[in-house]
């Protein structure tokens, strides 16, 4: 199996890793890439990948798959660049699990907790809440899944919550990044209606939290 995501799709992103990571076959790859999620079906690089992995399991040529890495990244930086990389395992075994805090009383997200409790209110149809961390004083990869726990109250009987991930010049400019479908896209976004809140706790881990998504949580 060759599976090939783009990494701000962000309705079917996850089903790619999801996909790559609970089949059964031992013979899986995972490709991914940024830019038009249909965009590399067609470019030189993307048909070249196919050619070589069909060319090797329907057609018995000497493609140079056997020797194909399992997980291939094209790792995007801020100015729109794509750095090609090879990797052995997803996620990756040498990243740096890191907790962000969000706090309502400053609107920062840092690595240590607030020392009290705050609130933020916004208008649901308003431009929403934001949190920055502190401008960042070296290179910083974010590579790999993120989870958000948010503590919600709504005037309405059901909420349905966005959450964005963003970044900033050092001059407070947004970046935006072609993303799949949006050409001023943003790094990624998850959305969750507060009702489909249920957490499977078997299949749950810290950076992937499992919703059977049956609704009527309590």
């Amino acid at each position: 199996m060759l599976s090939s995501a783009n990494w701000a799709h962000h309705l079917h992103t996850r089903g790619n890793f999801e996909g790559y990571l609970a089949v059964g076959s031992q013979q899986k790859w995972l490709e991914v890439h940024g830019n038009e999620h249909f965009a590399e079906f067609y470019t030189d690089y993307g048909v070249g990948l196919q050619k070589r992995f069909f060319g090797h399991f329907l057609k018995g040529d000497a493609t140079g798959w056997e020797d194909q890495p399992p997980v291939r990244l094209n790792v995007q930086h801020v100015d729109g660049s794509f750095e090609e990389r090879d990797e052995q395992e997803w996620p990756l075994a040498r990243t740096r699990w890191t907790s962000f805090h969000l706090d309502a009383g400053t609107g920062s997200l840092t690595t240590t907790g607030p020392d009290t409790d705050h609130t933020v209110d916004f208008a649901a149809l308003g431009p929403g809440a934001d949190f920055w961390t502190d401008p960042l004083s070296e290179q910083l990869e974010i590579t790999g899944p993120a989870a958000a726990r948010v503590r919600l109250a709504s005037s309405t009987t059901d909420a349905d919550l966005f959450v964005t991930l963003r970044v900033q010049d050092p001059d407070g400019n947004e970046v935006s990044l072609v993303s799949a479908i949006d050409p001023h896209g943003v790094l990624g976004v998850g959305w969750l209606r507060a009702s489909h809140r249920e957490i499977d706790e078997q299949r749950s881990l810290p950076h992937r939290p499992w919703h059977p998504t049956r609704g009527g949580s309590r």
